[in-house]
């Protein structure tokens, strides 16, 4: 017959007098032709006969068992035996008079080998095509008790989604089980028992059937946003943003980046993590460089890949106070901007100077090492007789003897003593004052910036393992070290 008999549900043959023909036999009749469908009308997957192609690579597949072909990509659906996935070389399609469910219209794919269960199934597309699971009809025919099923969905091997269900219902119906969002960019979604199962050994009786599938939901990175700067301090600020869209794909971290540099490579910036999820986020960042323009951008990351916010910027306030506690005595101090030692050491005594302190009588109390040492006898420091000309480098220190007493009036005026610093911040990455290349000889070096330094973070190529630290309040009149750590 020609095509246009394709999709007929009745045939009546006439003789040439019009009356209905009685008389015709060796009729061959083939199932109806179903038309492809593409993957975007999202199809459902029904299996409705025990086909040879089923039964003779045990796989289902879009197409077979009387079920819908979809023109865009193959799905396969087998058996499993452990959660990695493997292949397992048994399948077939049973009717409710072997299911036996309550449903009596009620079949699907399973596994019959003398009533032996299996781990579970895999809904995997042939070739690594992403799809989107929405749903399936299942019904297990060999527990009576709860138990639990885990649902995992993959993507080139890594898992992106998971889920959990009781796999048993009381009135032994079939469920429609509907899948999460996660699921909706995926090429394996495999179907587990997460328990030992009636038979003990972590196996059961899983029926499957009408699995309705869709187009993979486009996912892209993260949209985020950057908020403006709120409490800022000369070493700290309140920065955020907000994550308004996750992209398709959870959202796994996100946070701010900042530099001091305009225009600054955000994959080079220094990184701040601010929790996960959308929605907006803030937190304090410290550390920062005293009197500096800083510019940030938020950011977030899922699966997809990274996204930042616009640019913003701020400028720290550019003044801090280096706080002296304890009593009396020599103290190795830094200044972390290029201001000069007349203006740092402004609000306590100083003596023995030229220019810049406050007179020039008594043994002088503000010192440098002298880096052409070899060795560490207090000949080598250097009194500083001019402090209104002296600013020290990026990184070096200087040695002070602290008097409790300010202005010499014979009233002490007790501790902590205040070193307000104004300026711009020493910029980072800094290089210490020239060190000394002797091989005995010591140099004298010191934080050059406004917050603290973790020793760790210092490169120190070349140095000698012993490290001298002094000791704040030292009072030794000789000006030596008064610890020694060995990194």
């Amino acid at each position: 017959m020609s095509p246009d008999f394709d999709n007929v549900d009745r045939v009546e043959i006439t003789n040439t007098n019009g009356s209905l023909s009685e008389s015709f036999n060796n009729f061959v009749f083939e199932a109806p032709e179903v038309s492809d469908v593409p993957l975007s009308s999202s199809p459902t997957l029904t299996f409705t006969q025990n086909s040879a192609d089923i039964t003779g690579n045990n796989i289902a597949m879009d197409g077979e068992g009387g079920s819908q072909s979809i023109s865009d990509i193959d799905i396969q659906v087998f058996n499993i035996s452990d959660e990695d996935g493997t292949f397992l070389n048994s399948l077939v399609w049973r009717d409710n008079s072997f299911i036996f469910s309550s449903d009596p219209t009620y079949s699907g794919l399973t596994y019959d080998n003398n009533n032996d269960g299996t781990k579970g199934m895999s809904i995997k597309s042939e070739d690594g095509s992403e799809f989107r699971l929405i749903q399936f009809t299942y019904y297990n025919w060999g527990e009576s008790e709860p138990f639990t099923n885990t649902i995992k969905g993959f993507r080139n091997g890594t898992e992106v989604a998971s889920m959990t269900f009781n796999g048993f219902d009381p009135g032994f119906n079939p469920m429609t089980i509907t899948l999460d969002p996660s699921f909706s960019n995926v090429d394996d979604v495999r179907l587990f028992i997460s328990g030992p199962g009636w038979a003990g050994d972590g196996t059961t009786n899983h029926t499957i059937n009408n699995i309705q599938l869709t187009a993979p939901v486009s996912a892209d990175p993260p949209t985020v946003s950057t908020d403006p700067s709120s409490f800022i301090s000369a070493t700290s600020v309140v920065l955020g943003g907000q994550v308004s869209d996750d992209g398709g794909e959870p959202v796994s971290a996100r946070g701010i980046v900042w530099s001091t540099t305009d225009g600054f490579d955000p994959t080079t910036g220094h990184t701040e993590y601010m929790g996960q999820d959308t929605g907006t986020f803030n937190g304090t960042v410290g550390l920062l460089p005293f009197g500096t323009d800083i510019y940030f951008r938020a950011w977030a990351e899922n699966s997809e890949g990274i996204s930042y916010g616009d640019q913003r910027s701020f400028q720290t306030a550019n003044s801090i106070t280096a706080q002296l506690t304890g009593h009396e005595g020599w103290r190795l101090l830094s200044v972390p901007a290029g201001v000069s030692l007349a203006e740092f050491l402004a609000p306590i005594w100083t003596q023995g100077v030229g220019s810049g302190g406050n007179t020039p009588n008594g043994f002088p109390n503000v010192y440098t090492w002298n880096t052409a040492s070899t060795d560490d006898t207090q000949s080598w420091w250097v009194p500083v007789t001019d402090l209104t000309h002296t600013t020290l480098d990026a990184g070096q220190g200087v040695l002070v003897y602290v008097f409790n007493d300010d202005n010499y009036n014979q009233t002490p005026d007790g501790f902590p003593k205040n070193l307000p610093i104004s300026g711009s911040e020493f910029p980072g990455p800094v290089n210490a004052s020239p060190l000394n290349s002797n091989e005995n000889g010591l140099a004298l070096s010191g934080n050059p910036f406004g917050s603290p330094v973790f020793w760790d973070d210092v490169a120190t190529s070349g140095l000698h393992d012993a490290i001298y630290i002094w000791s704040p309040g030292e009072t030794g009149g000789d000006m030596a070290y008064s610890r020694r750590w060995n990194r």
